[in-house]
């Protein structure tokens, strides 16, 4: 007895990149680089509220010199996710 599987060949697949994944997996990726990067960004508030109350001669050269944006929080998540 033999079992032979056939799929369609990759030139009928419009989009080879979401081939191996389904909807919700994508869904669930997507709620879970949101969630991170809401809790990074709250995470990031806190230092700054931290970090600008301390006297200049405990902090270090470069500390939180700017306010975090909302740019800088979504680098470092994209950053994240895409790194291998």
């Amino acid at each position: 007895l033999r079992f032979v599987f056939k799929r369609p060949p990759l030139s009928h697949v419009s989009n080879l990149f979401t081939l191996p994944f389904t909807k919700s997996v994508w869904i669930g990726a997507g709620i879970f680089c949101a969630s991170a990067f809401f809790l990074l960004y709250l995470s990031l508030l806190k230092e700054w509220d931290v970090v600008k109350d301390l006297p200049s001669e405990k902090k270090l050269w470069g500390d939180l010199e700017m306010k975090p944006a909302f740019g800088d929080n979504f680098l470092i998540v994209i950053g994240a996710i895409t790194q291998q």
